[in-house]
């Protein structure tokens, strides 16, 4: 048996989990407790919707940019809601926002259970 949380992981597990960890950075903190200048997902959409809002001043199409978050949420629940939410028809910065606010009530959800 070995400790997950132990950095020192026989030779095997320790490719599995750089793999892992490669295919979803967040994967990293999760397991090994490790805060230390630890970014949510939510800070990293709202730097990057700051970018896309300088952006669309220029005229570069919003689709442009939101493909490139597409697989953000990888893994989390309502990843498939994220990436439809990104796909649409139509896809404008109120719906990040909605986004971002459904997200901070499902995490106030989660705790106050």
């Amino acid at each position: 048996a070995f400790d997950l949380k132990s950095k020192e992981l026989a030779p095997p597990v320790k490719v599995i989990s750089e793999n892992l960890t490669r295919n979803t950075p967040f994967l990293e903190n999760e397991v090994f407790n490790s805060n230390e200048n630890s970014i949510d997902r939510e800070f990293i959409l709202k730097k990057y919707m700051s970018y896309i809002a300088e952006q669309l001043l220029k005229d570069v199409p919003i689709r442009s940019m939101t493909r490139h978050i597409l697989g953000l949420y990888h893994g989390e629940s309502n990843a498939k809601l994220f990436r439809r939410l990104l796909s649409g028809k139509t896809v404008e910065m109120n719906h990040l926002n909605d986004w971002l606010d459904f997200k901070k009530n499902s995490l106030t959800e989660t705790k106050s259970v």
